[in-house]
């Protein structure tokens, strides 16, 4: 597993030097790096090469590898700003769209879809030289991909191209259900199961459930709740 690619948002304790994802909602730079920059891109190329390197059976990218399902609903740094406005020929700022994709026109529909467009041609061409790390080392290597959130962003066409030449198509729905505030919200996990299963099903080879990973004493459960996770989810 590869836990982190462009970084699930989490304080860091130094910081990376790359473009930084910028908050679509309100303009803040997080802790997670956009896909588009060219550094980035050459970095993880090489991480993924010596990985590859190692031999494994398999390799699975991490649900952090996203943009729209982080909670600044897309990254509006300044290489995602250029690469719309170049799409829709326009010259907006971040303020100006966010202004008008939240106002109902015929004009905020064009721009919502360039923008997500934007969004998904960006992570489509990461995928793409990640892979081409693990294809500079071993062709034959299968890899897998993990989504985030009932949205299954880009699920299926990020991990057909991840998976790698005569390979199955392989995801991991986000299915944890990390330290659990009780049985009664147990059926928002299995609709959130059953939502991307509907998604992806007929798009990918295997789908498989994150019902949990190993132990993880920060996000326990109980044998119980593990159990009826398990049960529901293949149910699903």
């Amino acid at each position: 597993l590869v836990q982190a690619s462009v970084g699930h948002g989490w304080l860091l304790g130094e910081k990376f030097p790359y473009q930084s994802h910028v908050n679509f909602t309100n303009g803040v730079a997080v802790q997670s790096v956009c896909p588009c920059d060219e550094g980035f891109k050459e970095y993880i190329y090489g991480v993924l090469r010596t990985i590859a390197l190692c031999n494994p059976d398999h390799i699975m990218i991490d649900d952090d590898f996203r943009t729209i399902w982080f909670k600044g609903e897309g990254c509006a740094c300044p290489l995602h700003m250029e690469r719309f406005n170049k799409r829709v020929g326009a010259s907006l700022t971040r303020d100006e769209l966010w202004e008008i994709v939240n106002k109902r026109s015929e004009l905020s529909k064009r721009y919502t879809d360039a923008f997500i467009e934007v969004q998904r041609e960006s992570l489509l061409e990461t995928a793409r030289i990640m892979r081409d790390g693990i294809d500079s080392v071993n062709p034959s290597i299968p890899a897998s991909y993990c989504c985030c959130g009932n949205n299954a962003e880009f699920a299926s066409e990020i991990a057909s191209i991840l998976s790698g030449k005569n390979n199955p198509v392989v995801v991991r729905i986000n299915n944890g259900n990390y330290t659990p505030q009780g049985a009664r919200y147990l059926s928002r996990v299995f609709h959130r199961a059953a939502t991307q299963i509907a998604k992806l099903r007929g798009k990918v080879d295997v789908i498989l459930a994150e019902t949990d990973t190993c132990p993880q004493n920060r996000y326990s459960t109980s044998a119980m709740s593990l159990h009826s996770h398990f049960t529901g989810t293949i149910l699903e």
